[in-house]
């Protein structure tokens, strides 16, 4: 898929005098890691979908990936985002707010404007899940012990939500099997999951480039911290003390943070091995001639995704 950047990100209103367009477009200048398109991009191989289709997929997925991180920044009272301020500290929240409504609304008007109206449907069914994801992770806010499964049901909504619908989206205007579109979604999700534990892990890294123990801070427990609880706990009390404040002293010794690190790292391996194995039998229903060689691809991506540092 030849799109750059700009092609994904770049708004344009129906009149050259938004100013939340100007707005937007001056935040989007600093793009993230791209993630969404290079998935659809891997499985428009698999299922030879035309370009055209994919940019469109992948534009949409950009713009409501942008929209939910505006919301959640100033939900979260962020003051940072990949380095840059966060547009409702450069604004203020209710025009970031609206900057992110209007991101929404520009998905609606392309998707129908293309007569996509299936991926329409389905988009709006993964903006409820991440919604969901949202509301689920603030009540475990509010929750003094959790489990596991908890923290994989918000990562499935909130992460893997968008992830699955890429990959189901690309499967869906190929004409697939639902099957086979199911196994799609399942995949996004899977990858989602793990992206989320990595991210974890990052969040006690210093070379990661983020605020340590950002996610304590902000009053949530995290798969690492879980790890970390269940191996330690004694530790349990004094963490979850910690919880919502802006303490950086740590109970922790720099061994038991690794362990707990590692133990994550082993669950992610596990997941992204599912993932391998479920896109086995998508590879086997495609019509791709090249397929051993795409198979390779989304190995490598799925690999790059476990190793990201950042």
């Amino acid at each position: 898929m030849q799109s750059t950047p700009s092609d994904l990100i770049t708004l344009s209103g129906r009149s050259s005098d938004y100013v939340v367009q100007d707005i937007v477009n001056s935040h989007l200048s600093t793009p993230g890691k791209f993630i969404r398109p290079r998935i659809i991009e891997l499985f428009g191989k698999v299922f030879e979908v035309d370009q055209e289709k994919l940019l469109l997929i992948s534009r949409s997925a950009e713009l409501i990936h942008t929209a939910t991180l505006i919301h959640d920044d100033v939900v979260d009272e962020a003051d940072l985002r990949r380095g840059q301020r966060t547009l409702h500290k450069k604004t203020s929240n209710s025009q970031a707010i609206l900057a992110g409504d209007f991101l929404l609304a520009k998905v609606i008007g392309e998707l129908v404007a293309a007569g996509e109206y299936e991926i329409l449907k389905t988009i709006s069914e993964a903006l409820e899940d991440i919604v969901e994801g949202e509301f689920l992770q603030d009540q475990l806010k509010k929750k003094g012990t959790l489990n596991k499964e908890e923290l994989k049901e918000v990562s499935r909504k909130k992460t893997g939500a968008l992830l699955a619908w890429c990959c189901s989206s690309v499967a869906r205007v190929s004409h697939s099997s639902e099957e086979i579109i199911l196994k799609c979604h399942e995949f996004g999700e899977k990858i989602g999951v793990a992206f989320q534990m990595i991210d974890d892990n990052l969040d006690f890294s210093e070379i990661s480039g983020k605020d340590m123990n950002k996610d304590l801070k902000d009053g949530l427990i995290n798969f690492t911290t879980l790890n970390l609880l269940k191996n330690y706990p004694e530790l349990f009390y004094i963490v979850h003390q910690m919880r919502g404040t802006p303490c950086d002293a740590v109970p922790w010794s720099e061994n038991q943070i690794a362990t707990a690190q590692r133990e994550t790292s082993e669950e992610v391996e596990v997941i992204l091995s599912e993932a391998k194995e479920l896109f086995y039998d998508i590879s086997n229903s495609a019509s791709c001639s090249n397929i051993l060689e795409v198979t390779k691809e989304v190995f490598q991506f799925i690999d790059q995704i476990k190793e990201r540092t950042k």
